[in-house]
């Protein structure tokens, strides 16, 4: 993440701040949107904590439910993956908590990317000085300019954002699906809870972040507009120019 922020870096401390958008997050409150970005990165990096710890009280509850399968086809002692191959029959038995583990897996593992990439987005914004609003429009603006390794480093970022939202949801429907889920594995409704929060904040951020780059394409559009415009004012004006040289002889022409 560091090789792609640096050239970031050096591009948007010379870029001038671009003014649109708003949200939850990057709206206008200056150093609360801040404690509030670090405050929703150390939310996700959370999740993805409680999730490693319940995916592995998932994976102990299993065992336990097939511990007389295990011990029939001496199966004590191999890794998780082969005793779930050889489960047979049993699988059936502890399928939803299979269908709730890999659920788990897959945000405790985006969870803990997207961690990683807002964490040093809040970095690059605190080296530069800026609000996350400024910061992003700047991002966005940027990016679409000049490309390369800086909107790597947005789309990375604003992927991981949406994908974790999109984890955080699978996550939130299959914990209404199990019954008992929350008696069974432990750490399973403290998770869901924290989980729902931070679905909650990124759908906030990835709806604003959305708006930005709506509105930085409208601008965009609008410039073409004015540009397109100018064009045909200016083409008018010489045909003008060149109408009254033509009546005055040529004799003031081009002045």
């Amino acid at each position: 993440m560091k090789k792609i922020l640096i050239p970031a870096l050096l591009i948007l401390s010379t870029s001038a701040a671009y003014a649109s958008g708003g949200g939850s997050v990057m709206g206008n409150g200056g150093a609360s949107e801040m404690t509030q970005l670090m405050n929703n990165t150390e939310l996700v990096a959370s999740v993805g904590h409680q999730s490693d710890m319940v995916a592995n009280q998932i994976q102990q509850y299993i065992l336990q439910q097939v511990q007389t399968k295990i011990a029939q086809q001496n199966m004590v002692g191999l890794p998780f993956d082969k005793i779930v191959a050889n489960l047979g029959p049993y699988r059936n038995m502890v399928q939803p908590y299979l269908n709730a583990l890999n659920v788990t897996t897959l945000l405790r593992d985006s969870a803990v990317r997207a961690s990683s990439l807002m964490s040093g987005e809040v970095s690059a914004m605190t080296r530069l000085g800026m609000d996350p609003k400024t910061y992003m429009q700047n991002m966005i603006q940027i990016s679409k300019e000049r490309g390369g390794t800086l909107k790597q480093s947005l789309d990375n970022t604003t992927s991981a954002m949406q994908d974790v939202q999109k984890r955080g949801e699978a996550l939130a429907q299959m914990h209404d699906q199990i019954p008992g889920i929350d008696s069974n594995i432990k750490g399973m409704q403290t998770l869901a809870t924290s989980n729902m929060q931070m679905v909650g904040e990124m759908q906030n951020m990835n709806a604003t972040l959305l708006q930005m780059k709506a509105q930085n394409e409208a601008r965009g559009i609008e410039g073409e507009k004015d540009k397109v415009v100018s064009n045909q004012l200016y083409e008018r004006d010489q045909d003008a120019i060149k109408a009254m040289g033509r009546l005055g002889g040529g004799k003031n022409a081009g002045r």
